[in-house]
């Protein structure tokens, strides 16, 4: 009957959800945003309880709610090899950058901000719970919530200039780039290694590339 085609015949495609990737380490796997690939990790995985499809804390987090307080993991200073990327020409001083620019941004959070009144009620109380209640929060869930940095500001940083060479990166490998770029910024040797198909060298490229194409 045609009434019911649509149920008997087999549909050619499958139609995923927009924010649903198809596939990350596939064959076919693509190059998509860190937010997509981690789509399912912050909307099914309990923050409390440490798991999937938590019933007691149906909370959905979106990108915004934790805020990274500080950048632990520090760029390298020594080379990791014969191809890290350190041995460039400038790439210490863009790393000498980077620490100042961290340090300063620590010196920032930690400088004493102006007390009002104080107020013993019940709210002030509550608003304590709820501030020890995000400190407590894990760093590796702010790691993993942090957006990565898409557009550096004019003048900040002065890169060293990577060598002209065409790379071949998988949709997989570009993806969990930025996964990973999330969390550890430009320590591009940990990076390497956790991708471990590219070195250094050619993970700080693929970094520039990706930044003078959204510039």
């Amino acid at each position: 009957m045609p009434r019911y085609r649509d149920l008997l015949e087999p549909s050619t495609r499958v139609k995923l959800p927009p924010l649903c990737t198809p596939s990350l380490d596939g064959p076919y796997a693509k190059s998509v945003q860190r937010e997509q690939s981690l789509h399912s990790f912050h909307t099914l995985f309990c923050r409390r309880c440490f798991k999937y499809d938590c019933f007691l804390h149906p909370f959905h987090a979106t990108a915004n709610v934790y805020k990274r307080k500080s950048k632990e993991i520090r760029m390298q200073t020594e080379p990791c090899g014969e191809e890290c990327f350190l041995l460039q020409k400038g790439a210490k001083e863009f790393v000498e950058q980077n620490m100042l620019r961290s340090q300063r941004s620590r010196k920032r959070k930690k400088a004493p901000r102006p007390t009002g009144h104080s107020c013993p009620g019940p709210s002030c109380e509550e608003g304590k719970d709820g501030d020890s209640d995000h400190e407590t929060t894990s760093s590796s869930e702010a790691n993993s919530r942090s957006q990565t940095p898409t557009k550096l500001r004019v003048g900040e940083d002065s890169e060293p200039e990577p060598r002209g060479c065409v790379l071949e990166w998988s949709g997989a490998e570009e993806s969990l780039f930025r996964v990973l770029h999330g969390t550890y910024f430009n320590n591009f040797c940990s990076i390497a290694r956790l991708i471990g198909s590219k070195n250094c060298k050619e993970v700080f490229t693929l970094r520039s590339q990706l930044h003078s194409h959204s510039a």
